[in-house]
Formats: C-alpha cells, structure tokens, sequence
C-alpha cells in the first residue's frame, strides 16, 4: 500500500490558500471588526491552529476559536458559513500538480494508493472530485478535526499495520515521520516523475530482498 498526500503533492494548494485568505478570511474578519493587517491575522490563524490541532473539532470550530482569540462577536451559524465558502472556492479553484495525474496511474501499476491528509473531508474530497482522482484511491483517510496530524508520527504504525510501505508527501517533517515506522518517504519535490521512478525502485528492492 502506498500512501499519498494531498496538499502540496497532487495540487498546488498554497497557491490557492494564498488567494482565498485574502478574499475570503481577511474580508469576513475586517467586516467583522478586525483592525490588523493581513499577517497579523495570520499570525492569530497559527495560534488557533497549534491549539486545534490535537483536538477534536467541527466546522466553524477554527472561525469561532479565532473571533475569541482577536475578541470579535462571530456567531456559530455566520463561521459555518464562511468556512462552507471557503471549501466550495477551494474546490471550485484547485489546479493538480503538474506531472500528478499520471504518476497516480503509473503508481496504480504498483500497488494500492490510500490518500492520507491532514485536512478535513469536507474541504479534500470535494477538491479530490474536482480533479478527478477519486477513482485512484482504495482509501481517503482526512486527518481534520479528529485530533490527529501526521506529525505525531503513531498514526503511521498503524498505517504499516495496514500494509503501508511508503508515503509520498512534500513535507519532510510531517510526512517524512514515517521513516521511523519503516514507512519510505518519498518526496514528491523531485518532480512526479522521479517519484514514480523511485518507487518503482523501492518495489524493486522489496523483490530483491524477497529472493
């Protein structure tokens, strides 16, 4: 089994964060009485990120927390809101990386892909629709909201447990955790096809050692 990120290694996600944050998040807040710049407001989003992240949460939960921490008055229903926005131009918007479609259908010729992301399901699968690799995925597993991320690493004994036996990903710190449960990380940055390549040397190998 092979595991596959999704943002930075199958779209060009921060291309189209960049952009919504600025349309979207920086509007929603100004019009809610947010007085900072840009960054600043950033800078609150990675505060309420680092405390989300191993917790439990819903939609409309980061929006909530975020208006507590700048000591704004947003409503439960005008967060859902907004965070629903967000989702569906980020589905609408998302272009795949360069190179990812057929490394997906060389990859198929490998073994089974499983999609593992820290993002949400409500904001992945719809992107992952949009681009038309669903049919590529046995699995899509969403880390968002249920207090776990791939940096905490205890994630990937379970995924070897499963048959996973490499992860390509474009984090080395998140991603590459998976190296110290004998989980190869592949990183995708090389270009997909080089990753496809080193894969396929990687399957090599397995057979070699099988012999």
């Amino acid at each position: 089994m092979i595991l596959v990120d999704f943002s930075g290694t199958l779209a060009k996600h921060r291309e189209v964060v960049g952009r919504l944050f600025s349309e979207i998040e920086f509007t929603f807040f100004t019009e809610k009485g947010f007085t900072g710049t840009e960054d600043d407001l950033r800078n609150a989003f990675r505060e309420v990120n680092r405390k989300l992240r191993a917790k439990e949460n819903k939609q409309g939960d980061f929006t909530m927390m975020a208006g507590e921490e700048l000591g704004l008055d947003i409503t439960s229903e005008d967060a859902i809101s907004k965070e629903k926005m967000f989702d569906e131009k980020y589905a609408q918007t998302i272009e795949p990386l360069d190179g990812a479609l057929e490394g997906l259908r060389k990859l198929l010729e490998v073994d089974d892909l499983v999609l593992l992301t820290n993002g949400a399901c409500r904001r992945v699968i719809p992107a992952v629709e949009q681009l038309g690799f669903e049919g590529f995925f046995k699995q899509i597993i969403c880390l968002g909201g249920t207090g776990q991320n791939k940096s905490q690493g205890e994630l990937f004994e379970k995924m070897r447990k499963m048959g996973a036996w490499a992860i390509i990903g474009d984090n080395p710190r998140k991603d590459g955790m998976s190296e110290k449960y004998n989980i190869t990380f592949v990183d995708v940055r090389v270009g997909w096809g080089t990753t496809v390549s080193l894969v396929k040397g990687l399957t090599e190998e397995k057979l070699r050692l099988r012999g």
